[in-house]
């Protein structure tokens, strides 16, 4: 036991005197989970992009923005309006996920009972265009159909929430980042080493002493199970100052500077 002690010592006096392997080990992953918050904490939720070209003078193009206006659909849609050109070339940048135009006889040939062809543009290549945009345009159309028809809900949604937690960036993105930490540890802080080891006949001249393999690698395990853990506790301190912070009022962004951001 004692020789186990004095060599795990040895491992950790190694370990703090190797500046690169303490910052590839335990600064470099905080560092690229301040990175990742700044990035990607800086939003509450999911937001669609929605462009929207009102080419109609008429009242129903009119009502159909504000009915877009209401405070059930600006949480999940963010708008906006401009000419035909102007839109597509945002389409097109990636500044919005979909299209509507509204046509020039849209007033008309509702008060003439006859169907009204409304463009949707979308960029297949991108998910939440193709995906989620589109979806949830049909779903507005088939919404202002009802009100346009004056017909009655006979299906009518009522949803319940099965989730007792519900989940944020922070449990989706700390696990991850905890695994990287870990790769690195056995990439820079065991492999590395014992190269270097192995290298200067360090191994070798241990191999003559007393010490038996089995407590040389009892040793090694020990010491960087010990690494692994600070790793561990390092990250969920700063995610639980990151929680704390956000509590209290501070944006995302100013979180991020200290520690990994949470989405709200």
């Amino acid at each position: 036991m004692k020789e186990i002690k004095a060599l795990y010592l040895t491992n950790a006096r190694e370990f703090l005197r190797d500046r690169m392997t303490v910052f590839l080990v335990l600064l470099l992953p905080v560092a690229f989970a301040v990175f990742f918050g700044l990035i990607f904490g800086s939003g509450s939720g999911f937001t669609l992009q929605l462009g929207i070209v009102n080419e109609d003078g008429g009242l129903a193009g009119a009502r159909f923005l504000v009915s877009l206006e209401t405070s059930e659909t600006e949480k999940m849609l963010g708008l906006h309006t401009g000419a035909r050109t102007e839109m597509l070339e945002a389409l097109n940048k990636g500044e919005v996920s979909v299209v509507i135009v509204l046509p020039q006889d849209l007033t008309a040939s509702l008060a003439a009972g006859e169907p009204a062809t409304i463009e949707v543009f979308y960029d297949p290549a991108r998910p939440t265009s193709a995906g989620v945009g589109l979806g949830l345009v049909r779903n507005l159309l088939s919404e202002a159909n009802l009100a346009l028809s004056d017909s009655p809900r006979l299906l009518v949604v009522e949803e319940k929430s099965v989730q007792t937690h519900p989940l944020r960036a922070i449990d989706f993105h700390v696990p991850g980042l905890l695994g990287i930490a870990l790769l690195w540890l056995g990439l820079f802080g065991t492999a590395m080493p014992l190269v270097q080891q192995r290298e200067g006949q360090v191994l070798r001249r241990l191999s003559v002493t007393p010490l038996t393999p089995t407590t040389l690698l009892a040793a090694q395990v020990a010491w960087r199970v010990t690494v692994g853990l600070l790793q561990e506790v390092v990250q969920l301190w700063k995610s639980t100052i990151s929680c704390t912070l956000q509590s209290r009022g501070l944006t995302d962004a100013r979180c991020g500077l200290l520690c990994y951001t949470v989405d709200r």
